[in-house]
């Protein structure tokens, strides 16, 4: 575990601890495309899920890497899984603090604010893709990356692309928000449609 990661983590619990006492006893944690309140927790399981949630995906991460039975291969893009790991512990970290100033009284237009944290997380997602090995754990698990390296390499170089255009363009529907949940539903769908389109056409290349 990198330092950093045991900051933002050590942090992300502080701040939850510090904010349970001054919460009330029931809690907002979901909200519409409006960002109009739709969903409530006691405060408990309100305040540590996210916590505990990002704690136990974070020792999948780390865990991953030593039981693949293509581990070697994770060396070679060790630098980009470990700046997406941190990105990830940073992106939950950011929706719990939002989540619970919103909860502080502090009216955040949740949908909106999160717009600019998956856009990063996107990108960060590109910036994975461009040199990942194949493995049974993480990338674009097609049945074709899967059965061909070849494929495997094109389809994730043409995904590093793909992932940083969506993380932009999703950046780019806060500029027409009554549409934004919309907009980010088709980026994704059509990002995901046509990388498996993609690995399939390569594969029948092949």
């Amino acid at each position: 575990m990198k330092k950093i990661d045991q900051i933002i983590i050590a942090l992300l619990f502080i701040f939850s601890i510090s904010v349970f006492l001054i919460l009330p006893e029931k809690i907002v944690t979901h909200w519409d495309e409006n960002s109009i309140p739709n969903g409530t927790m006691n405060k408990t399981l309100g305040v540590f899920l996210t916590p505990l949630i990002t704690l136990f995906i974070y020792a999948l991460l780390i865990f991953i890497p030593r039981i693949d039975p293509l581990k070697k291969n994770f060396k070679d893009f060790q630098k980009e899984y470990s700046l997406f790991t941190t990105v990830f512990l940073l992106f939950m970290t950011y929706m719990q603090v939002i989540t619970m100033l919103w909860n502080l009284n502090i009216k955040i237009p949740i949908f909106l604010a999160t717009i600019p944290a998956l856009s990063i997380l996107f990108i960060t997602i590109g910036t994975t893709f461009e040199n990942i090995k194949p493995n049974w754990f993480i990338g674009i698990r097609t049945p074709w990356t899967l059965s061909n390296e070849n494929v495997w390499k094109k389809t994730h170089k043409e995904g590093s692309k793909v992932f940083k255009i969506m993380g932009i363009l999703l950046l780019a529907t806060i500029a027409v928000p009554k549409l934004a949940f919309y907009m980010l539903i088709i980026i994704i769908l059509t990002g995901v449609i046509y990388l498996t389109v993609y690995s399939y056409i390569q594969y029948k290349k092949k």
